[in-house]
């Protein structure tokens, strides 16, 4: 297995009681765009031509 190293952001994930459940760490180049309701995450990036894009991504369970 291939490890994988990622040098964007880590964000917490935070249950409805305040209690840290989880950490979410994001790809190069991306920002954090919003969630979806089954878990998703939305994250904008620009192209090297400066087209922004967004990318959707399922959070692990």
């Amino acid at each position: 297995m291939e490890q994988q190293f990622f040098a964007g952001p880590i964000y917490f994930v935070i249950n409805t009681k305040s209690e840290v459940i989880d950490r979410v760490q994001l790809p190069e180049g991306r920002t954090l765009a919003g969630f979806g309701r089954s878990g998703e995450l939305f994250m904008s990036l620009r192209d090297a031509d400066g087209n922004a894009r967004v990318e959707r991504a399922k959070a692990r369970n």
